[in-house]
């Protein structure tokens, strides 16, 4: 193992057993994967830098909800938003919570229970400082979707210690000016604690991501059981195939576990999808067409082969739904967060819903960009063909 990697992984071994499950070395750089067992289901910390040069700064990567850092930020593994930051000077560790360890199929979920916002910040943390103890190297810390509610909670509580804080696609609202959604939020909310309380601690929401690479070609063509006519489509069922595509460029119009007590769609706020694409319904499913705009199905099809079990727990959500409605069961200190903020959303992802990056410069961080990429999905920001060249640079590495 080269020598920044084996410091990574000595500096982690006073924190639990580790065990190294991944290793690639090309020319220039080597990642590493490591399962960090300081419990029953560890964190993974994957760790990409240059073999031949040291690193001046570190950065920290958080996955979105449901998924896993090699799934979102290493794919593919030779041109990606892991190396965009290295060829900038950075080595790159990423932090997938444990919940991404626990078997797909589990049915005690009891264990979940406390695993909410200050549970993740609290995991995230021990690796943070066990690193810094070892290397007294700037870092910034960069987080996707559920993984930016997670970076901003640790920013609020450690933003005098971060380089950069970096957002991407995540929503919050002005308590004021925005009531509709405030309101939503809070229905959201109270619809976790009843999930909680009638024992649904983990929720399957990437469940499905690795589908895509699993299924033969009889799979993909088979029935999904799904009507298109949910859909206000012809009749007949979505196949298999044709339902993963729908999903991801249709994202806001699917129900969730939430949604039988909120009566929203498990992911109401955003726009679209996670992706952009068009979908056209035809007369019999087989015959309905479908693409991608950003993104290419060979990239699609390696972050899916890498997709773990997509649970999220339903304490995390509770406690981010708490904090945007500001119903004050958790809160995100905004204000705290006083270092460099970069928050950056897609058109069709969470658009304009930027509140937290607005509360911080109105308490004086001077120091906050926002942008929102117009024709881009949720996930198009780090897997899109020309996220290199129209999203990255903007993300001041």
């Amino acid at each position: 193992m080269g020598s920044f990697h084996a410091v990574i992984s000595s500096a982690l071994e006073p924190l639990g057993r580790i065990e190294e499950v991944a290793r690639e070395e090309q020319a220039g750089w080597v990642w590493t994967q490591l399962q960090m067992f300081d419990e029953t289901y560890p964190l993974i910390v994957d760790i990409v830098a240059s073999s031949d040069a040291k690193p001046e700064k570190l950065v920290y990567f958080f996955p979105g909800g449901g998924t896993n850092f090699h799934a979102t930020y290493f794919t593919p593994h030779t041109d990606n938003i892991a190396h965009y930051f290295r060829e900038h000077g950075y080595a790159v560790i990423g932090i997938t919570p444990r919940e991404e360890s626990v078997p797909a199929k589990i049915k005690d979920q009891a264990f979940a229970k406390s695993w909410g916002l200050a549970k993740h910040r609290a995991d995230v943390r021990r690796v943070i400082a066990a690193v810094r103890a070892e290397l007294a190297l700037p870092y910034s810390v960069l987080g996707h979707s559920y993984g930016g509610a997670l970076a901003l909670d640790y920013g609020a509580c450690f933003s005098s210690e971060l380089q950069r804080l970096i957002i991407l696609d995540i929503y919050a609202w002005n308590p004021e000016s925005e009531p509709q959604a405030i309101r939503n939020a809070q229905r959201t909310f109270s619809a976790y604690k009843q999930l909680i309380a009638l024992g649904g601690h983990l929720e399957a929401m990437g469940s499905t991501l690795g589908d895509l690479a699993r299924w033969s070609e009889t799979e993909r063509a088979g029935s999904s059981c799904i009507p298109r006519a949910l859909f206000g489509a012809h009749r007949g069922n979505f196949t298999n195939l044709a339902l993963y595509y729908y999903s991801m460029i249709e994202t806001a119009r699917f129900p969730g576990a939430h949604s039988i007590f909120s009566g929203l769609n498990l992911d109401w706020p955003m726009h679209k999808g996670i992706f952009a694409g068009t979908y056209s319904f035809a007369t019999a499913p087989k015959d309905d067409r479908y693409s991608l705009t950003h993104v290419r199905d060979d990239v699609l099809l390696q972050g899916s082969a890498a997709a773990m079990s997509g649970w999220i727990p339903a304490a995390f959500s509770r406690d981010y739904w708490a904090a945007v409605a500001a119903n004050g069961a958790y809160a995100i200190d905004w204000a705290s967060i006083q270092c460099p903020l970069s928050w950056l959303n897609t058109e069709l992802g969470y658009g304009e819903q930027l509140f937290g990056a607005l509360a911080a410069r109105a308490a004086g961080n001077a120091h906050v960009t926002t942008h929102v990429f117009p024709g881009y999905g949720h996930s198009d920001i780090f897997l899109g063909r020309n996220a290199r060249s129209e999203i990255w640079p903007l993300l001041n590495p």
